[in-house]
């Protein structure tokens, strides 16, 4: 039996993730199965975060807002959107806790980053992840969300 090049890479792939969060792993929070959210609908509300890079023109905001509304969904920015700390939108604590309230927020159905980047990973162990796993919603961006 031979190995392919995919099967090596999800397989460090899976192996890497499950050393980058290792109080999910093991706690278990997600082990029993898989979560999933609710699909969107029209008047659903979306928080706008960025838990990485700054967003430096506030004018992204307006176009995000106002693409969201062309889709029928509400937008609901996060506290610390543009905040600012060197390259990163706002400290460490700040961005985490935007990613917490979008996820405790009733009335928001999904998370979208208006950026992403490194910084992301510089909050994982400040994510309230039985939190995340009690209110799964759908989060989206690129790079390293």
């Amino acid at each position: 039996m031979s190995i392919t090049r995919r099967q090596i890479l999800q397989m460090v792939g899976v192996g890497l993730a499950a050393t980058q969060v290792p109080s999910v792993t093991a706690s278990g929070i997600f082990s029993k199965s898989a979560l999933k959210p609710p699909r969107l609908k029209a008047g659903d509300t979306v928080g706008l975060i960025n838990p990485a890079g700054a967003t430096f023109h506030k004018d992204d905001v307006d176009i995000a807002r106002e693409t969201f509304a062309a889709l029928g969904l509400k937008m609901k920015a996060g506290e610390h959107l543009l905040d600012r700390y060197g390259y990163l939108a706002g400290t460490d604590a700040n961005r985490a806790a935007d990613v917490n309230n979008m996820y405790a927020d009733p009335e928001v159905n999904a998370i979208i980053t208006l950026r992403g980047g490194w910084g992301c990973n510089r909050i994982l162990d400040l994510l309230d992840y039985k939190l995340i796993a009690k209110h799964p919603k759908i989060i989206m961006g690129y790079s390293d969300i």
